[in-house]
């Protein structure tokens, strides 16, 4: 018995720091299968509930969409203007704010960070939910043309990794000089809170997300 318990300890902490994703492929997966429609400000859904089972119509007022693209045009609070990793920055705090302010009509004020930690909670938001939303905002931020050195990216689904034992599936943005990719990843964070930004090749070694939520997190997740 003692042994059961433990086992089913460890698979819990394990679960805690990944992402539920039934029904996905056991494998890594690039596509462009999101998000769908022509999303703009006015006029896009969210996704809510888990794997996306629920799409809430939202649509943001000129002054909304206008505090998004004013995080363009401050100077980034990582990297130098005109920079890549400025740029990186900022499409991240851009990010937050579009969650603050889609939250009162979607009810996600009190998403957590995480899966398993804010189970039980209404309109909490895994990993698809996130990677949907996410892959929307990138889309109707750069067709507003606030990009000038990236465009919205793949889709990045994984199996096993050192982050545990169930899927994970995250949005990317791409540098177009660089012609690299790098992971937007929402869905450890509480809603409106800065996500990590880490290059698709660091985060394909398995870097643990919870290892980039810490205090220097500003100075550690920009790459």
């Amino acid at each position: 018995m003692r042994l059961l318990k433990l086992i089913a300890a460890g698979l819990m902490v394990l679960a805690l720091s990944a992402c539920v994703m039934p029904g996905s492929n056991i494998a890594w997966m690039l596509d462009h299968e999101y998000p769908r429609d022509d999303p703009t400000p006015d006029d896009f859904l969210v996704c809510i509930h888990h794997g996306c089972t629920t799409e809430v119509p939202v649509s943001l007022t000129t002054e909304e969409w206008q505090s998004v693209r004013d995080v363009f045009a401050r100077p980034p609070e990582v990297g130098a203007p005109g920079t890549a990793e400025g740029e990186r920055a900022q499409i991240a705090f851009a990010l937050a704010r579009i969650e603050t302010l889609v939250a009162p009509t979607v009810g996600s004020e009190h998403d957590v960070g995480g899966s398993f930690s804010g189970f039980g909670r209404n309109n909490q938001l895994d990993c698809v939910d996130e990677m949907v939303n996410t892959a929307t905002y990138l889309t109707m931020m750069h067709e507003d043309g606030l990009f000038q050195l990236h465009r919205p990216g793949r889709r990045v689904t994984e199996a096993l990794s050192a982050r545990g034992v169930w899927p994970h599936t995250v949005s990317t943005v791409f540098e177009i000089e660089a012609e690299r990719h790098y992971v937007i990843d929402t869905w450890i964070k509480n809603n409106g809170e800065v996500p990590y930004v880490l290059a698709l090749r660091d985060w394909a070694r398995g870097v643990n997300h919870r290892d980039l939520v810490t205090g220097e997190e500003l100075t550690r997740m920009i790459f």
